[in-house]
């Protein structure tokens, strides 16, 4: 499901319904399995969905965008912490 709509509005309620358990055994059981809760997995989804589409020459606005990030400072926020560069570095980089 996180695959699926990586992009898009997700939130933990939509995953509690579509499993049918509460939100405590959803997030309990998907840190115990993934090791992430699943905030943090989608944030990670969404950044290598990025990395991809940065390296395919994408605009960074647009990937921003594209990936489902609310704007470009909270992408360059979530990059930066996931992969210690800022999106316009790793686009040099790959480029």
């Amino acid at each position: 499901m996180l695959h699926d709509r990586c992009s898009g509005s997700i939130s933990i309620g939509d995953i509690t319904h579509e499993t049918g358990v509460s939100e405590t055994q959803v997030i309990r059981s998907f840190t115990a399995s993934i090791g992430l809760a699943p905030h943090a997995y989608l944030i990670a989804l969404r950044i290598e969905r990025a990395k991809l589409l940065i390296r395919r020459g994408h605009p960074l606005a647009a990937v921003a965008f594209m990936v489902g990030f609310s704007d470009q400072s909270h992408f360059c926020r979530q990059f930066l912490r996931i992969t210690s560069l800022t999106p316009g570095q790793f686009a040099r980089a790959v480029h």
